[in-house]
């Protein structure tokens, strides 16, 4: 239980480290934070505060689906998440690292390597969910539609709105833009290429979201 409590912890905080490094590259993130990200451009809540708020949201819809008291324990992820990434990215990045457009590009390359392998961590650890898997694989069991159908339906949706708040903030293409593409592209199949490195070159069917 200590390692899988231990590859649980850090892969969040991996996960923290790369958002931030994706949200300062300024070439697109992902979906989800495109709002997250236009957000706090948009109120005076930081990226960090509006994303808990995302996943608390999450985590209340799935309860109202599944009526299951453990969905509350994702909760757990949200809670080093959102002062994780306030911390990276406004206390180190901002701060300490290059503005130029190469850099940034680097900076967006590692963050994607990076968020991927602790996403696989996360998973491998076999503890809680991430909110965002817990309210699909919640969608998909109420549904009975099939994962992929669930998941690009929710993608799509989240870019839709992040466009949106990209126009009304006046940074549309600084989080919506090639990077969210890239992103999209290469997320699954990373995630999967990590798990079968941990699981020591074998497969595994339960992959939660993935």
């Amino acid at each position: 239980m200590t390692k899988r409590i231990i590859e649980y912890v850090s892969g969040i905080l991996i996960i923290c480290y790369a958002v931030a490094c994706i949200i300062n590259a300024r070439i697109g993130v992902t979906a989800a934070d495109a709002i997250n990200t236009n957000v706090s451009y948009l109120t005076p809540l930081s990226i960090g505060q509006s994303i808990g708020i995302m996943s608390v949201t999450f985590v209340v819809i799935s309860f109202l689906f599944n009526r299951k008291i453990w969905t509350f324990v994702s909760l757990i992820f949200a809670v080093i998440l959102t002062p994780g990434i306030d911390f990276f990215y406004y206390q180190i990045l901002e701060v300490h690292y290059p503005t130029e457009l190469w850099f940034r590009i680097l900076n967006f390359g590692i963050g994607v390597l990076l968020i991927n392998f602790g996403s696989a961590l996360t998973i491998h650890s076999r503890l809680p969910m991430t909110p965002y898997d817990q309210l699909t694989m919640t969608l998909v069991e109420v549904t009975k539609k099939p994962l992929i159908a669930i998941r690009l339906t929710m993608e799509a949706l989240f870019l839709i709105i992040g466009a949106i708040l990209g126009i009304l903030s006046g940074h549309l293409f600084e989080t919506v833009s090639i990077g969210t593409i890239l992103f999209g592209l290469t997320g699954g199949p990373l995630i999967r290429f990590y798990l079968y490195l941990f699981r020591g070159g074998k497969k595994h069917v339960n992959q939660q979201a993935y």
